[in-house]
């Protein structure tokens, strides 16, 4: 299981004086992953 909770965003995400390093070729999931809100229960 993946917990994007504890997905960390490098400084040059947020500003553009940053060189941002791109992810290396291998940086990929095989499943699909659906983002949203749950509903409450």
């Amino acid at each position: 299981m993946v917990d994007f909770n504890r997905a960390l965003l490098p400084p040059c995400a947020f500003a553009d004086h940053f060189v941002c390093p791109f992810p290396p070729p291998g940086n990929t999931l095989d499943a699909r992953i659906e983002a949203g809100e749950r509903e409450p229960r």
